[in-house]
């Protein structure tokens, strides 16, 4: 993430760079670029600089009588193109509500509630790590590093399967 909020992106096979607006990039199978901007609290995923998912689509899982910031933490983008977003929702008077949320072609087709996982300041937030795992049935969230908690979630069942467990 460069100094402006963009990401660098090398095509390796012709050598060019090309920027994009957004950080912490995931390369989707087709060759796209999904990133969020890099401010915290932002209900806002990219596509190749460009809104994929905005706010008014990703609220829909929560409740609409709540108000509170949304927050885009971790995404991952299968082969077959099911994307898998990580929000949470910061409600006055009540913990963070976190949600797992299945986009494919921009139809939500699944919500998954997330156990709300904290650690001290700083150590980062459950779902800043989402992927999917190689078959692609189920999906790991997790936090940036090693040593932590996750959770494994089964998308065939719609819920956490595994965790919270430490992360190696």
């Amino acid at each position: 993430c460069t100094a402006e909020d963009s990401t660098v992106v090398l095509d390796v096979e012709s050598g060019t760079r090309a920027g994009v607006d957004g950080c912490r990039p995931t390369i989707a199978p087709d060759g796209s670029v999904l990133t969020r901007p890099a401010a915290l609290l932002t209900p806002i995923l990219l596509r190749d600089g460009e809104v994929l998912l905005g706010e008014e689509e990703l609220l829909r899982p929560f409740p609409r009588d709540v108000q509170g910031p949304l927050d885009v933490v971790g995404f991952d983008v299968r082969a077959d193109g099911l994307l898998a977003v990580v929000t949470v929702r910061f409600e006055s008077g009540r913990r963070p509500s976190r949600r797992l949320q299945l986009w494919r072609d921009g139809r939500l087709e699944q919500v998954i509630q997330l156990p709300e996982l904290s650690l001290p300041a700083g150590a980062g937030r459950l779902g800043d790590r989402v992927e999917f795992a190689p078959g692609g049935r189920a999906v790991a969230v997790a936090f940036p590093r090693s040593g932590m908690q996750m959770v494994v979630v089964d998308l065939e069942r719609g819920e956490v399967v595994l965790g919270p467990v430490s992360q190696h």
